[in-house]
């Protein structure tokens, strides 16, 4: 069981080129939404959307290939939380 209502790891690697992975978890059923933002507030990628098992970790796989070098922010969203994670990708 989840000691708290979420769980996200930490990427790994970071930082990475072209793929690195993290995983997430929700204590009770929820709509989630998990987004790619650059340094500027752009949204540039959508890594999920759905509403996951409560109590079950899914991994999710960052693939950075057509990101170009620089620092990113993950922003995982549910209907009753939201986290955020920088990233680096080096090319």
């Amino acid at each position: 069981e989840m000691p708290e209502s979420y769980l996200i790891t930490e990427i790994y690697p970071n930082p990475f080129n072209p793929q690195a992975t993290f995983s997430f978890g929700v204590r009770q059923q929820q709509q989630v939404v998990i987004e790619v933002f650059d340094m500027l507030g752009r949204r540039v990628q959508e890594l999920y959307r759905g509403t996951p098992e409560g109590g079950v970790t899914q991994t999710v796989f960052l693939d950075a290939s057509r990101l170009t070098s620089g620092t990113y922010v993950v922003r995982v969203l549910g209907e009753h939380f939201v986290d955020s994670q920088p990233f680096t990708v080096v090319k």
